[in-house]
C-alpha cells in the first residue's frame, strides 16, 4: 500500500549541484557577447607638485590601505576570496573614505588592488614563490573615471565628489574616458586614455607596400621592407641603460651594509630615487 520513496543523499545533491553549475556556466559564456577589438591612446601631462594634490593622493593611499585590510581580513577569518563585485557593498557598510574623493574613484582604487592581485595569480603559474599584494600604500595614483570628467573651454574638470573643489586641468585635446594622476617621483603626471572609434583591422594588405621588423636584445629593432632597411641601434639608449645600472649597483652596495630602516639607509634610498629620477626624465 505504501509507496517506496527514494532517499537523497548529501552526494546525490553536491553531485546535481555541480551538473546545475555547470549548465548555467555553459548557458552564460553562450550568451556573452563577443566585444570588438579597440585601439586605445594615452597622453600625458606634467602638473606640478602641489598640496591639494598631495592630500589626494595620501586619502587613495588610505582606502586602497582599507581595501586590502578588509579583504585580508576576510581571508583569514573566514577562509573567503571576496570578489571584486562584492568589494563596492562592503565600502558602503565600512566608512572606508572621509568624503574628499568622487565614489567612482574610490571604486576604481578597489580595481586597482584586484588588478594587482590577478597580476599575482598569473605570475605564480611561472614564479611559486610571488607573494600577492600585501604592501599598505600611503600614496596612491588617482583614477577618474568618465562620469567624474568634463571638458569645457579647453579646462579639463576633475570631479572630487559632491561638496569637494573639483581638480581643474587646462586641456586642449578632446576629452577622455579615463584619467589617472601618479607621481613620478619629482611632480605629479595626469594619464588620459582615449578609445580610438571605427578602428577596423585592415583586410586587404597590398603586399608590395609591406615592412618586416625584428625587434632584438642590442637594436631594438630593424625595419625592412621591400626597398631599404632601417636599423635603430638606440646606442643612447643603451648608454644610459648602462649608466643607471651602474648607479643602482653602487647604491646597493652602499645600502647593504646599513641597517634597513635606518636614517642613513633612508637617506641613501631618497638619493638613489632622486638620481633615477633624473635618468628617467632624460
Amino acid at each position: 500500500m505504501f509507496r517506496r520513496v527514494k532517499t537523497c543523499t548529501w552526494q546525490s545533491i553536491e553531485k546535481s549541484l555541480q551538473i546545475e553549475k555547470i549548465l548555467t556556466m555553459v548557458t552564460v559564456k553562450s550568451k556573452k557577447p563577443q566585444k570588438p577589438e579597440a585601439l586605445y591612446a594615452t597622453k600625458k601631462l606634467k602638473i606640478g607638485k602641489t598640496p591639494r594634490l598631495d592630500e589626494l593622493a595620501l586619502e587613495a593611499g588610505t582606502i586602497y590601505s582599507k581595501v586590502l585590510i578588509e579583504f585580508w581580513r576576510i581571508v583569514r577569518h573566514s577562509q573567503h576570496w571576496l570578489s571584486k563585485y562584492k568589494m563596492p557593498k562592503m565600502q558602503l557598510g565600512y566608512e572606508m573614505s572621509s568624503g574628499k574623493l568622487h565614489s567612482q574613484t574610490i571604486q576604481g582604487l578597489s580595481e586597482m588592488f584586484y588588478e594587482a592581485l590577478d597580476g599575482w595569480r598569473e605570475l605564480r603559474k611561472k614564479d611559486k614563490s610571488a607573494r600577492p599584494p600585501y604592501k599598505r600604500k600611503q600614496y596612491q595614483a588617482i583614477p577618474f573615471k568618465q562620469s567624474a570628467i568634463n571638458l569645457k573651454n579647453d579646462v579639463l574638470r576633475l570631479s572630487c565628489g559632491k561638496g569637494n573643489e573639483p581638480l581643474y586641468i587646462p586641456w586642449k585635446w578632446d576629452i577622455p574616458k579615463f584619467c589617472e594622476i601618479s607621481f613620478n617621483g619629482k611632480e605629479y603626471v595626469l594619464c588620459a586614455s582615449y578609445i580610438i572609434e571605427n578602428y577596423e583591422r585592415p583586410e586587404n594588405v597590398d603586399l608590395n607596400n609591406i615592412a618586416g621588423i625584428d625587434l632584438g636584445e642590442i637594436h631594438p629593432a630593424v625595419v625592412a621592407t621591400n626597398k631599404q632597411v632601417i636599423i635603430a641601434n638606440g646606442r643612447e639608449l643603451r648608454a644610459k641603460r648602462r649608466y643607471q645600472n651602474k648607479v643602482k649597483a653602487h647604491f646597493q652596495r652602499k645600502m647593504a651594509s646599513k641597517k634597513k630602516g635606518s636614517r642613513k639607509w633612508r637617506g641613501l634610498c631618497s638619493a638613489k630615487n632622486r638620481v633615477f629620477s633624473g635618468i628617467d626624465n632624460q
